[in-house]
C-alpha cells in the first residue's frame, strides 16, 4: 500500500466557502469549513488561520436593527429622510406639472377655501405671512390664483383660483399630495392621529426654538481685528 500523496500547498491563497453547519476538514492542509464564516484563509506549513466575519454582528442598514443612535437621533434621521423625499418629489412635480409641492398645496387650500386672506391662509399652513409673499406671487404672475377685493370690506383682499389654478387642483397622480395618501391608507386612524400629535409637537417646537433671541457671540481679546 502506498505512501498517501500529500495535499498541495497554498501560497496564503484565500479560499471561499459556503457556510456549513459543522466543522469539517480534508486530509492535510484542505480546505476548512467554519460555520457562520465568510471566508477561510490556508497557508503552506502553518497552522490554518480563519478570518471570520459573524454574521449574527453585521447590523442591517435599515429597518429597526438600525435604531442604533438614540430616540432623538433616530427621530431625526427619519425627519431628514422625509425633508429629503418632499424636496425630490417637489423637483419632479414642478417638471411634470409646472407647480412645486408647497405651491400646490396652496392651491389645494384655496381650492377649499376659496376666498381666504394671506393671513388666514398662513394661518392654515402654520406660517408667518411674509413666509407666503414669495409663493403667493409666483401663483399670481402664472394666472394660477388671482386677489379680489372683498365686496363688503374693500381694504381686504381675497384669493381665489383661476381655471387654470382649479386645472391644477385636480391632478393628483405624482404629486407628494398621492403619496401622503397612499401611506396613510395603510394606517388605523388611531396611528395616523398619534403622528399628527408628534408633527404638530415638533413644529411648535421649532417654531418656539425661531422665535427665541439668538444668544450674543462673545469674542475674545486675542480674535478682535483692529
Amino acid at each position: 500500500m502506498g505512501r498517501p500523496r500529500p495535499a498541495p500547498a497554498h501560497d496564503g491563497a484565500t479560499l471561499h466557502s459556503p457556510p456549513s453547519t459543522a466543522p469539517r476538514r480534508t486530509g492535510g492542509q484542505g480546505t476548512i469549513s467554519v460555520s457562520n464564516a465568510e471566508s477561510v484563509s490556508v497557508s503552506a506549513g502553518r497552522p490554518a488561520r480563519r478570518r471570520v466575519v459573524r454574521r449574527d454582528r453585521v447590523r442591517p442598514e435599515g429597518g429597526s436593527g438600525a435604531r442604533t443612535l438614540g430616540d432623538v437621533l433616530d427621530f431625526m434621521r427619519l425627519i431628514w429622510g422625509i425633508s429629503h423625499g418632499l424636496q425630490s418629489t417637489s423637483k419632479r412635480m414642478e417638471a411634470v406639472h409646472g407647480i412645486t409641492g408647497p405651491q400646490r398645496l396652496v392651491v389645494r387650500i384655496l381650492g377649499r377655501r376659496p376666498g381666504v386672506s394671506a393671513g388666514e391662509l398662513a394661518d392654515t399652513l402654520r406660517l408667518h405671512p411674509s413666509t407666503l409673499t414669495g409663493v403667493l406671487r409666483r401663483l399670481e404672475d402664472r394666472r394660477i390664483i388671482e386677489r379680489r377685493r372683498g365686496e363688503h370690506d374693500r381694504r381686504r383682499v381675497r384669493l381665489r383660483l383661476t381655471s387654470a389654478g382649479r386645472a391644477i387642483d385636480r391632478q393628483h397622480r405624482g404629486t407628494v399630495e398621492d403619496a401622503v395618501r397612499r401611506a396613510l391608507r395603510g394606517l388605523d386612524a388611531a396611528k395616523v392621529r398619534t403622528a399628527s400629535d408628534v408633527l404638530v409637537a415638533l413644529n411648535d417646537a421649532l417654531a418656539a426654538q425661531t422665535a427665541r433671541r439668538p444668544p450674543a457671540v462673545r469674542t475674545s481679546a486675542s480674535s478682535r481685528v483692529s
